[in-house]
């Protein structure tokens, strides 16, 4: 009898699907396997193409990220190879969405007013605050496109307006508070 040599099997690239998106940085862990006939060949190298001209490389198992400079929409190429030099791929497109600010002053009779608490809502919940600086100025930065409620709060104080949407795509400047006596 003639028992027919085993074929080496190329990897499988695994791991892409679970990637997660924070602003601009994309996340993943390499899940890629190798067919156990391999062994003890394995995988040797991964590979992800980012999409924007750059590259990484590591080993299975890996963690990869990567800051993308702009919004813009990916295609990550994620490729694992075994020591054979077998390669498996699998892609992703991602859209990495353009994010925006807000700004403005509050003021009152005497001129600017700092220490303001500004709060930023979206259906409700509060996404982010911050306090007006000693020129009365606040900035939220990194937006997402959508329409939000901001709000301005300092005890015993009151404002108009009280609060104001703001919808933004492209920035909104100018979105300005007075504390009324």
């Amino acid at each position: 009898t003639v028992t027919p040599a085993p074929v080496n099997q190329p990897p499988t690239a695994a791991g892409l699907a679970d990637a997660t998106l924070a602003s601009y940085t994309v996340s993943f862990t390499d899940a890629s396997t190798d067919p156990a006939l391999n062994s003890p060949n394995g995988i040797t190298t991964v590979t992800v193409n980012w999409g924007d001209g750059t590259f990484s490389s590591g080993i299975a198992g890996a963690s990869f990220s990567h800051t993308y400079a702009t919004a813009s929409t990916y295609k990550i190429l994620h490729t694992a190879t075994d020591a054979a030099r077998l390669s498996a791929s699998e892609t992703l497109t991602l859209a990495v969405p353009q994010k925006f600010s807000i700004s403005g002053t509050v003021s009152h009779a005497a001129g600017p007013f700092p220490g303001v608490l500004m709060i930023l809502k979206y259906n409700g919940n509060t996404k982010a605050t911050t306090t007006t600086a000693a020129d009365g100025a606040y900035s939220f930065t990194n937006v997402l496109p959508a329409c939000y409620v901001l709000v301005p709060y300092k005890s015993g104080e009151t404002f108009s307006p009280s609060s104001t949407t703001v919808c933004i795509g492209p920035d909104a400047t100018g979105v300005d508070f007075t504390a009324t006596p």
